[in-house]
């Protein structure tokens, strides 16, 4: 995401004054003393119970093989970026907090870069990956069933982690040629090159996944409910027939065709609840913040302290959600279900 100034977030930099009345104080060094705030307390807990989670889920989708199945290979992509980003960013995004000075050096700042806009772009392009898919498959399910294979997933979640270094790594290069405004803070700066950056990596890695989530759920309800029309129209008139038809056979095998289109709707049903969580999770979660973020790229949002405290612990909370969900929709059973 973009970088909002340290006043934002209120982690003051402390440094001594330059004036000629202060210069004896310029060489005394800034005691590094911890000063915790309601959002980095929070985002340790979040943090810890976002990697049991996530790396529990994770953990149970190897075990019983169910990475093997296209759709799941989402998830696993979900949950892997969950995890990187949950080790490398919040740990670090809270030592920037609550220290006055950043004292971890260049390299563990350059890490920082890497772990927010990296697997942060993975996760919010993997989600729309997985309601990507919901469509293709309420839309075309013939051509869903013959063309989406692991194979595929897997191809489809390289291009989202290739579109995310593309977009992420310049960063590191920008932030390593152009000098911070708060040299004391991890923070990039506001150089013209660095801007313009932040503002498409912005745009184009968060804001249109965003989007595209909340305009795509709309047309997959309505689709769903169009196809389930058409099935019940299809389905009435020949109830009879096929009751007075299956009534003398109780013979195992004329069940076989049903169950089958039982066990298919119920997979059906499975990731459409699954995008509905994902959809309202992108909703609730980050649409707040990325809409401030984008704002911050065109005018002034440093006085929007509270409302970028609340928007950031809400994008934080969406990676211990996803697990969640996750266990309640595909563990249910034994087998976990597939597409």
């Amino acid at each position: 995401m973009m970088y909002i100034p340290p006043e934002m977030l209120n982690t003051t930099v402390q440094r001594n004054d330059s004036g000629p009345q202060n210069q004896s104080n310029s060489s005394i060094p800034i005691p590094i003393v911890a000063r915790w705030t309601v959002l980095p307390a929070l985002e340790v807990i979040i943090c810890i119970s976002g990697l049991i989670g996530n790396s529990l889920v994770l953990g149970i989708f190897i075990k019983r093989g169910m990475l093997k199945q296209p759709f799941h290979i989402y998830l696993g992509n979900l949950l892997t970026a969950n995890i990187i980003w949950l080790i490398f960013q919040i740990p670090l995004d809270v030592t920037n907090q609550i220290y006055p000075v950043w004292f971890l050096g260049n390299a563990a700042c350059a890490i920082y870069q890497y772990a927010i806009n990296v697997p942060g772009g993975v996760t919010t392009n993997t989600h729309l990956l997985i309601a990507l898919n919901r469509i293709w498959a309420v839309q075309s399910p013939l051509t869903y069933a013959h063309h989406h294979s692991r194979s595929f997933a897997l191809g489809a979640c390289i291009v989202v982690w290739i579109l995310a270094y593309g977009m992420g790594v310049p960063g590191i290069v920008l932030h390593a040629y152009n000098t911070p405004d708060y040299p004391d803070n991890c923070q990039l700066s506001t150089a013209p090159a660095v801007s313009q950056w932040l503002l498409t990596i912005q745009i184009i890695i968060y804001d249109i996944p965003n989007v595209l989530m909340l305009a795509f759920y709309p047309f997959l309800v309505w689709k769903r409910q169009q196809r389930n029309r058409i099935r019940q129209q299809r389905k009435a008139p020949t109830n009879t027939s096929i009751n007075a038809i299956a009534q003398p056979s109780s013979v195992g095998t004329t069940a076989a065709p049903s169950d089958k289109k039982t066990g298919r709707s119920s997979e059906n049903y499975k990731g459409f609840i699954l995008l509905t969580f994902l959809t309202a999770g992108v909703m609730l979660c980050w649409t707040p913040c990325n809409v401030i973020y984008t704002a911050g790229g065109f005018i002034d949002v440093s006085t929007w302290t509270l409302s970028t405290q609340i928007s950031l612990f809400l994008f934080d909370l969406l990676p211990v959600v996803d697990p969640i969900m996750f266990a309640l929709i595909f563990l249910t059973n034994k087998t976990g279900g597939s597409e």
